[in-house]
């Protein structure tokens, strides 16, 4: 934490610097080069030492070319100079996060607009976007149908919204566009072992065109190189039960948003839900939810 804290100090006199030297104008350029999770990062080390400067120092990860519009909820996804999916994806959990920490409504409609637009607008079926790492324009995808569809990545971040947003708004669409993105573009991108006892992935997972004949994945082998899908992919099998079950804030509602199979324990009510699913094995069935109370609960 303290070195975590350290750098923090050291990004915002970096910022302060650029902001000396050539003002809001420059720092907003700087800002056009792919900056990842800074805000979120930021937002996050707030919530854990309660130190202002973080949070001030986030807000400052504000690229208004991107951000503005979605605040006055126009839709500017493939407009960006540069529309590469997952250079602005990650600022959008930023903004989730930070309209959970401060309930900025500002944050919310960023987030909101974004999330709205993405999903109807630049979404496959799947529940996938972007062609080629890019937005392209509204509701034309039909057009990029290729190999080089759905990034793993850009999926990765996508699941991050929209479970940021059912943290918030409690909304079912969101979960079952959480659910339909995690099943289409998650659980198939990775071959735990492949006929060399080597884990592979999915960079890209192709959705091919109408004429293009058979179109198979393109496996990548985690000991031959390891782009950014490699590690997000490897994060995503590690938490694939943390979007199974909520619990109300007013800790009188427990919400179940997929059929997986999976235990959830609430001790302060002194309750155990069991959840037993044969789905996708067995197509007609869903799952069995068991209740346990503790006696004396």
């Amino acid at each position: 934490l303290g070195l975590v804290k350290a750098v923090a100090s050291w990004v915002r006199r970096r910022v302060d610097e650029t902001l000396t030297a050539g003002g809001e104008e420059r720092w907003q350029r700087v800002l056009l080069t792919e900056w990842g999770g800074m805000n979120d990062v930021l937002y996050h080390l707030y919530e854990a030492t309660g130190d202002e400067r973080h949070l001030a120092t986030g807000r400052l990860f504000n690229a208004y070319i991107f951000t503005a519009p979605l605040a006055a909820s126009h839709d500017d996804l493939a407009t960006q100079p540069f529309p590469h999916a997952n250079f602005h994806l990650p600022e959008i959990v930023g903004n989730a996060r930070a309209a959970e920490l401060t309930a900025n409504a500002t944050d919310a409609a960023i987030v909101d607009t974004f999330f709205s637009a993405l999903a109807s607008n630049h979404s496959y079926a799947t529940g996938g976007s972007s062609s080629g790492e890019c937005w392209q324009a509204p509701r034309d995808l039909g057009r990029f149908l290729t190999t080089q569809t759905e990034e793993s990545c850009t999926q990765y971040n996508v699941l991050k919204v929209a479970r940021r947003r059912f943290l918030r708004k409690a909304d079912a669409s969101d979960a079952d566009f959480y659910e339909r993105a995690l099943w289409n573009g998650i659980l198939g991108n990775q071959r735990r072992v492949d006929p060399t006892g080597v884990t592979s992935y999915i960079y890209m997972l192709p959705l091919g065109s109408a004429g293009s004949g058979v179109v198979r994945k393109a496996w990548g082998r985690s000991d031959y190189g390891f782009p950014c899908c490699w590690g997000t992919l490897s994060e995503s099998f590690a938490k694939l039960g943390d979007s199974i079950f909520f619990r109300a804030r007013d800790e009188r509602a427990m919400y179940v948003n997929q059929w997986v199979s999976a235990d959830a324990s609430w001790p302060e009510l002194g309750l155990t839900l069991e959840q037993r699913a044969d789905f996708p094995a067995h197509p007609t069935t869903t799952a069995t939810i068991t209740v346990r109370a503790r006696a004396g609960a």
